[in-house]
Protein backbone atom coordinates (compact mmCIF):
# COMPACT_ATOMS: atom_id res chain seq x y z
CA UNK A 1 0.00 0.00 0.00
CA UNK A 2 1.79 3.16 -0.90
CA UNK A 3 1.59 6.21 1.63
CA UNK A 4 -0.75 8.10 -0.34
CA UNK A 5 -3.16 4.87 -0.15
CA UNK A 6 -2.50 4.48 3.76
CA UNK A 7 -3.66 8.73 4.12
CA UNK A 8 -6.79 7.56 2.91
CA UNK A 9 -7.42 5.17 5.61
CA UNK A 10 -6.75 7.41 8.77
CA UNK A 11 -8.45 8.94 11.28
CA UNK A 12 -6.85 12.37 13.37
CA UNK A 13 -9.18 13.29 16.35
CA UNK A 14 -8.95 16.75 17.82
CA UNK A 15 -11.07 18.63 20.40
CA UNK A 16 -11.61 20.96 23.09
CA UNK A 17 -10.58 20.20 26.81
CA UNK A 18 -13.36 18.73 28.80
CA UNK A 19 -13.74 22.49 30.90
CA UNK A 20 -15.13 24.03 27.58
CA UNK A 21 -17.32 22.26 26.10
CA UNK A 22 -21.05 23.00 26.31
CA UNK A 23 -22.13 19.86 25.80
CA UNK A 24 -22.11 16.96 28.22
CA UNK A 25 -19.79 14.45 28.22
CA UNK A 26 -21.71 11.55 27.76
CA UNK A 27 -23.56 12.81 25.26
CA UNK A 28 -20.13 13.69 23.37
CA UNK A 29 -18.94 10.49 24.07
CA UNK A 30 -22.05 8.46 22.34
CA UNK A 31 -21.69 10.70 18.90
CA UNK A 32 -17.84 9.81 18.59
CA UNK A 33 -18.55 5.94 19.27
CA UNK A 34 -21.12 6.09 16.09
CA UNK A 35 -18.99 7.85 14.52
CA UNK A 36 -15.71 5.71 15.04
CA UNK A 37 -17.99 2.73 14.52
CA UNK A 38 -18.78 4.15 10.96
CA UNK A 39 -15.45 4.79 10.07
CA UNK A 40 -14.09 1.55 10.97
CA UNK A 41 -17.44 0.25 8.25
CA UNK A 42 -15.90 2.49 5.80
CA UNK A 43 -12.94 0.70 5.82
CA UNK A 44 -11.14 3.31 8.04
CA UNK A 45 -8.53 1.51 9.95
CA UNK A 46 -5.64 4.01 11.31
CA UNK A 47 -7.06 6.23 14.40
CA UNK A 48 -4.37 9.38 15.91
CA UNK A 49 -5.20 10.49 18.29
CA UNK A 50 -2.59 13.86 20.20
CA UNK A 51 -4.15 12.08 24.07
CA UNK A 52 -5.26 16.02 25.21
CA UNK A 53 -7.71 16.06 28.26
CA UNK A 54 -10.92 15.47 26.52
CA UNK A 55 -12.44 14.48 23.45
CA UNK A 56 -8.87 13.00 22.25
CA UNK A 57 -8.42 10.64 25.15
CA UNK A 58 -12.09 9.90 24.81
CA UNK A 59 -11.81 9.03 21.50
CA UNK A 60 -8.89 7.29 21.87
CA UNK A 61 -10.49 4.57 24.91
CA UNK A 62 -13.23 3.81 22.07
CA UNK A 63 -10.83 3.26 19.48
Amino acid sequence: MTEAEKRAHRVCFTGHRPEKLTRDRQSIKTELETAIHEAIADGLFVFITGMARGTDIWAAQIV
